[in-house]
């Protein structure tokens, strides 16, 4: 009887593909769990590296006292003490007490904008980041839903002192082992400052911006502007896209705090809006400069230096009326020098000479303050063939603007005014880009020649009689 050894089984192909899976599943799992805990932990790299990411998110250099804990998996949380932020040049931004935030990391990952804990103390930004003043908030946080009230955020603060405060609904997110929220559209946004409060809604979060629609700002409880906001943006910058209607008026402003030259749009602007007695505008700048800014005028604040406002007009409606106007102005707290150019048309006027239409090709303007007026040294109109010249005040505190003629030339000239500071602010006023009163230079006069004044000296001086 012959024994044979026993036939040698080969093993499955598709068993072998299966353990190979799952050997790499676990080698990875292992491998990106160790990851994780080198990734996480609180020491100088942990908290330099964080400096450099939160860097380049501010466009700032962010230095952080204290990291007390900076974990990945399974929640990305990051809390930090003592978080310090400067500009390019060195000047001091921003400086918090404490930012903590926390996500889920897969919700990070996958980009699902949910999170599950902000919380920002004792947040100073300094003069120039949000306006001229200093913004403070002094916390910032999630207050979670209690029974019949949603959750949201709390903000308390104030902005140059004045008390500021608000909230901004948030959508729990279900069936989650950790509370989680959201912004949603329609969530209904408030905001109080001194006497001005604001209400709104959370609109549309995209990747370049975030909409606050249906935007309803009141003064001392009367409504005087509706319209939305658009937080985006410009080349790098925070920046604010207003879309209003103030009055009769609509119109767009783009503000960046951070820069020095805004940019203001017109669809319409109704002449009634802005030269009535006690108009809109006045009302809202007096309450700022009163309540929030605690001035007058901010002429009087000589530290501003030299801002410019570029703004279009497509549809002036009044008397006169005009369409497709724009200009720019530089202002300081010692005057405003600027331009304007467009198509009139209803101009009624004693003066003969002045005619009912025409295109201004270029209009100069320079105001200096005097008290709360603002006095014009001259306003120059060039309407071909003729050039007026005016006077122009404008009171801040009830809006009351005044308007005379006092000369008409059969030709164009600057009547004997010196128009030099339009050839000090010409790149800033963007005069050659916009061909704008191309023969300035011509029509300026020449500066006046200052001899030099003899000096006395006491060997030179003459004797005086004794008495």
């Amino acid at each position: 009887m012959i024994i044979l050894p026993p036939e040698e089984k080969k093993s499955s192909p598709l068993a072998k593909w299966i353990f190979r899976i799952l050997v790499a599943l676990c080698v990875f799992i292992g491998m990106s769990l160790f990851g994780l805990s080198i990734l996480a932990g609180t020491s100088d790299a942990h908290r330099h590296g964080l400096e450099q990411a939160m860097s380049n998110i501010f466009r700032s250099r962010v230095e952080i006292t204290t990291l007390k804990t900076f974990n990945v998996f399974p929640q990305f949380l990051i809390d930090t003490e003592d978080v310090n932020g400067q500009g390019s040049t060195g000047e001091k931004n921003f400086h918090a007490g404490q930012i903590k935030i926390a996500f889920a990391l897969v919700d990070l990952l996958q980009e699902r904008g949910f999170i599950e804990d902000f919380q920002v103390t004792d947040l100073h930004l300094q003069p120039g980041m949000v306006g001229q003043q200093e913004l403070v908030f002094s916390s910032i946080r999630i207050i979670p839903a209690t029974l019949g009230t949603a959750p949201y955020v709390k903000i308390e603060g104030n902005y140059g002192g004045t008390p500021l405060a608000g909230s901004i609904e948030l959508t729990p997110v279900p069936r989650r082992g950790r509370p989680s929220y959201r912004f949603t559209p329609g969530k209904k946004l408030q905001l109080t400052l001194g006497k001005f409060h604001l209400d709104g809604q959370v609109g549309d979060n995209k990747e370049d911006f975030q909409e606050i629609r249906d935007i309803s700002l009141k003064l001392e409880g009367e409504e005087v502007l509706t319209g939305s906001v658009l937080i985006k943006p410009v080349d790098g910058k925070f920046a604010l896209h207003i879309s209003f209607k103030l009055g009769a008026s609509t119109g767009k402003l783009i503000y960046v705090p951070s820069s020095s030259h805004q940019n203001l749009s017109f669809d319409t602007a109704v002449l009634e809006d802005f030269t009535a007695d006690r108009p809109l505008w006045a009302r809202l700048a007096k309450a700022w400069h009163e309540d929030v800014v605690r001035s007058v005028s901010v002429k009087q604040d000589k530290s501003l230096s030299a801002d410019k406002v570029s703004f279009t007009i497509k549809s002036l409606v009044g008397s006169p009326a005009g369409e497709n106007i724009s200009g720019s102005f530089v202002y300081t707290p010692d005057h405003i020098v600027g331009w304007w150019q467009g198509q009139l048309s209803g101009i009624q006027s004693q003066n003969a000479k002045i005619p009912a239409s025409g295109s201004v090709n270029c209009a100069l303007l320079k105001l200096v303050p005097k008290n709360e007026v603002w006095l014009s040294d001259y306003v120059l109109t060039m309407l071909p063939p003729y050039t007026v010249k005016g006077k122009l005040e404008i009171h801040e505190s009830t809006g009351r603007v005044k308007y005379q003629t006092l000369a008409v030339a059969e030709k164009q000239s600057v009547l004997g005014e010196n128009v030099s500071d339009f050839i000090t602010y010409h790149h800033q006023l963007g005069l050659a880009g916009h061909k704008v009163c191309p023969d300035l230079s011509e029509l300026s006069p020449p500066p006046a020649i200052v001899k030099p004044e003899a000096v006395t000296t006491p060997a030179a001086a003459p004797a005086v009689a004794q008495p």
